[in-house]
């Protein structure tokens, strides 16, 4: 027996089942490499390839062969099922090759018989004929329909994920942009999901306001319902719309000359559509990509109080965002 990747913990432990699952049958089983194979009955490969298990069983008299496939990603497939699989694969190729005559079934060996042989149920004791009257004709019951078979219910499933990392806000009115952190919580059934994403700014967007330049740091919270799209196991797709507080901290100069700015801070009611793509591993870790595009529904106007230039702030409003993920 062999594998073309041992660097699988699940691979090992399944080789040295199978071995001992053969040598407490009678056989000698050895480990080698794929390419120095030199079976005298039977030979079992195992070949990893994207997170599935290929199992080859092949019988050395007939050259038959059996294959089967186990996804690792599945919670159901551990390293004995694996080699509970490779050993009946194996005997079922040689029991293959016993009735095709392709091995003769008299000079086998002890244990390859012993292997391949399936004990047969004895037959039931016949039942002692009782006596009985003549039996009396009745009446024939009237035929029923047959009971409607009832649909299975579908499997509901619960889910949730989790993301944090950095994101930068874009204000195009402003011809400024914000670097901050995102977080997101997500929880989904059935398709729908709902969640809640908070963004808080780290460095400032600068941007002119008339002659002189001002400053901007921006957090929110926003409430998340929307939709969960199938595309595939390994995929997290969503589609929603935020809704939520926006609060912005303004820092402009003054109409005179001080040495402080007018720091002003304005609220506002936030509304953006969503989208939300991730890959994931088997592990449930990954990372996402977010993207959010809208606008602050009362938006502030910033006015220059030396020359009167006005700039709009948060109409309209994107964001992008990149996080490390874990979805449960």
């Amino acid at each position: 027996m062999c594998a073309q990747d041992v660097s699988s913990e699940v691979v090992r432990e399944a080789l040295v089942r199978v071995q001992a699952e053969l040598q407490a049958a009678g056989f000698s089983a050895d480990q080698t490499d794929c390419s120095e194979v030199a079976a005298e009955i039977g030979l079992i490969e195992l070949t990893v390839e994207n997170e599935t298990v290929e199992i080859r069983a092949t019988s050395v008299a007939s050259h038959g062969t059996m294959t089967q496939v186990a996804d690792l990603r599945q919670p159901t497939i551990s390293a004995e099922v694996i080699a509970v699989r490779a050993v009946e694969a194996l005997r079922a190729v040689l029991l293959q090759s016993l009735k095709s005559g392709e091995v003769d079934g008299e000079g086998i060996s002890t244990p390859l018989r012993e292997f391949t042989q399936f004990g047969q149920p004895a037959p039931p004791d016949p039942a002692p004929v009782p006596d009985l009257p003549p039996e009396v004709p009745a009446a024939r019951p009237k035929p029923q329909a047959p009971p409607r078979s009832t649909p299975r219910p579908r499997r509901e499933r619960l889910s949730a994920l989790l993301s944090v990392g950095p994101a930068v806000e874009v204000v195009p009115g402003a011809n400024a942009w914000m670097f901050g952190g995102e977080a997101r919580g997500i929880i989904q059934y059935h398709g729908l999901s709902l969640g809640v994403v908070g963004y808080a700014g780290f460095v400032p967007a600068r941007f002119k306001l008339g002659e002189s330049r001002a400053e901007a740091l921006s957090w929110s919270i926003l409430f998340r319902p929307g939709v969960a799209l199938p595309c595939g196991p390994l995929w997290e797709c969503h589609l929603g719309v935020l809704v939520g507080l926006n609060q912005v901290a303004f820092n402009v100069p003054d109409a005179g000359q001080a040495a402080e700015d007018v720091r002003i801070r304005h609220q506002s009611w936030c509304l953006q559509g969503d989208a939300l793509f991730g890959r994931f591993f088997a592990s449930g870790i990954g990372g996402t990509l977010g993207l959010r595009a809208g606008s602050l529904l009362n938006a502030p106007v910033l006015v220059s109080a030396q020359d009167g230039a006005e700039v709009t702030w948060g109409r309209p409003l994107f964001s992008a965002s990149i996080a490390l993920a874990y979805r449960m």
